[in-house]
Parts: C-alpha cells; sequence; structure tokens
C-alpha cells in the first residue's frame, strides 16, 4: 500500500487565517488546482528516497546565525 503524504503550510506564532500571505498562496493553489485538475500528479514512492539521497548527509543547524549571504 502506498504510504501517504501531507503537505502542510505554516507560520510559525501567526495563525494562518490572520496571514494574508498565506491566504493569498493558498486561494492561488486553490484556484489553479480548479482552473487545471490535470497538472496535479501523485508523488511517487521513490521520490523520498532520492530525496534523502541528495540531502540525507547535510547537517543544518538551524539554530545557527544566518550569513549574509543567506539572508
Amino acid at each position: 500500500m502506498p504510504a501517504t503524504l501531507e503537505v502542510v503550510l505554516t507560520r510559525v506564532g501567526t495563525d494562518a487565517a490572520d496571514d494574508p500571505l498565506i491566504g493569498q498562496f493558498l486561494g492561488f493553489l486553490a484556484q489553479d488546482l480548479a482552473d487545471h485538475p490535470g497538472r496535479l500528479r501523485a508523488v511517487d514512492a521513490d521520490l523520498p528516497r532520492r530525496i534523502q539521497s541528495l540531502v540525507g548527509a547535510v547537517a543544518v543547524d538551524l539554530d545557527a546565525p544566518l550569513t549574509a549571504d543567506d539572508e
């Protein structure tokens, strides 16, 4: 049985209903799906494995400050 994938977009510390950018983005996605349902594609089961093979060994310190190039 294929695994189920769910994508959730949130902004920390902000109610998504109060964030106009999140609302606009979700509205855009909803309209695009309604206008072009044929563009929607299932993620194949191999995609998570391919992603892991590319970035699995990358260490990320989420608490480290960004450099000037990263901002």
